[in-house]
């Protein structure tokens, strides 16, 4: 009777041991499938905030004679505002929550405004040199907007997958270009959040994904107007 019950014990450990495997098995399997599946989920709503910013933007360019929203803006009073609250009556509720990457843990803002195309469009004289939708030649494929952030100190002049993204909130532009002659010295970049691409909206109010280094270093062709568009 012993000899029986030490057998049945014997096979049921086994037995468990072998499910365990199995489910060890299984979920090492499954693990990447998870991780992208959330991976992709992030980049879905980063990607539909930039979507609700431009149809704000586009907005904005109709009540305002084409002009698009600039980099910040002076109000009477002398006072600053950054082109997310250019956007604030025409995003509704979504406002300010619209502008917090997903992507980017901790900050009430990842997106900032293409330095480049939209350099002078500061409050900085009494009569801005602004930019209008007209000039713009090729407006699906003139970044407005995008993934952006600081770098540390310790890696800014490391490869983009060697950047190290700092917590607090994105600025208010992002000069992008490897060409830009600030560029060894400012810590604000198109971050790759999504899989090593940068999600970015177009001029036109569409979103497209670029990997980092179309963005910085653009290579001709449909990438030639990525950030100096007029």
């Amino acid at each position: 009777m012993r000899s029986a019950l030490e057998g049945t014990r014997g096979i049921t450990l086994k037995g468990l041991l072998v499910i365990i495997a199995l489910v060890v098995v299984v979920v090492l399997a499954l693990t990447p499938i998870f991780r992208k599946m959330a991976s992709d989920a992030i980049s879905a709503k980063c990607r539909a905030n930039l979507g609700k910013i431009g149809m704000a933007m586009q907005q904005y360019a109709i009540n305002f004679n084409e002009f698009v929203p600039p980099v910040q803006w002076a109000s009477p009073k002398g006072k600053v505002v950054p082109w997310r609250d250019c956007l604030k009556e025409y995003l509704g509720s979504d406002y300010p929550a619209v502008f917090a990457c997903a992507g980017k843990l901790g900050a009430n803002v990842g997106y900032a405004v293409n330095w480049q195309t939209f350099i002078w469009n500061r409050a900085t004289t009494k009569k801005p040199t602004c930019v209008k939708l007209r000039d713009i030649k090729d407006p699906a494929h003139t970044i407005y907007a995008l993934d952006a952030g600081k770098v540390t100190a310790e890696t800014k002049n490391l490869p983009a997958k060697a950047w190290k993204e700092t917590p607090e909130d994105a600025p208010n532009y992002c000069r992008v270009s490897k060409k830009d002659k600030y560029w060894t010295e400012d810590p604000i970049r198109p971050m790759p959040r999504h899989a090593d691409h940068v999600n970015c909206l177009m001029l036109n109010g569409s979103v497209q994904s670029y990997l980092v280094g179309d963005i910085i270093e653009p290579d001709g062709g449909d990438q030639a107007c990525l950030w100096d568009a007029k």
